[in-house]
């Protein structure tokens, strides 16, 4: 949803509940997405390890409704994003520890990479703006066909030689010709 009309969906049909800065439904809805329901969710994302489909699932909310809501909702979209940094920095720490093991070197060198880019990281962004040059031999195509040519022949002379194998009953002559010698007896 562009952020235009959003804005025009959380104004027209929601409020702002006072007590946790979620927006509310003004309609009467069976099922609303209420500011405790938007509480737990958060809750249960964070403490599942950030399994979205999975919090979706286990709490009977569709993921196109968190997604509608978190692009409404600026506090519900902030505490969302929240989560996801919280985690993200708890990963970091545990990984700031296992880089400390000496068994654990990716750890170690994602860590000085992250922490002094300028001497360990390696630059290998691609930039989609260069121009690259190929410079052709005008021999190489002629070369390419005439290989190509080349097999094309020999395919078709291995055709043609595995076709006369076959009689007209379709069974390989040298089978047929088995078959028949073992049957006169």
């Amino acid at each position: 949803m562009d952020p235009a009309n959003a804005a025009h969906v959380a104004a027209t049909y929601h409020e702002v509940d006072p007590a946790s800065g979620f927006l509310q439904t003004t309609g009467n809805y069976a099922e609303a997405f209420t500011p405790e329901r938007k509480q737990h969710f958060i809750n249960i994302f964070k403490s599942s390890g950030l399994r979205f489909r999975q919090t979706c699932d286990n709490l009977g909310i569709s993921s196109h409704t968190i997604n509608h809501h978190i692009s409404i909702d600026p506090e519900f979209k902030r505490k969302y994003q929240e989560a996801i940094d919280d985690y993200a920095e708890e990963l970091e720490a545990k990984q700031r520890a296992f880089a400390l093991e000496s068994k654990n070197f990716m750890d170690r060198a994602m860590q000085l990479r992250s922490l002094l880019p300028a001497k360990y990281a390696r630059d290998e962004r691609i930039n989609a703006s260069q121009t690259v040059q190929i410079n052709i031999n005008g021999n190489l195509m002629i070369d390419a066909k005439s290989r190509d040519e080349s097999i094309e022949t020999r395919v078709v002379k291995e055709i043609e030689k595995e076709s006369a194998n076959f009689g007209d009953n379709g069974i390989r002559n040298d089978v047929a010709n088995n078959n028949n010698a073992s049957n006169v007896t």
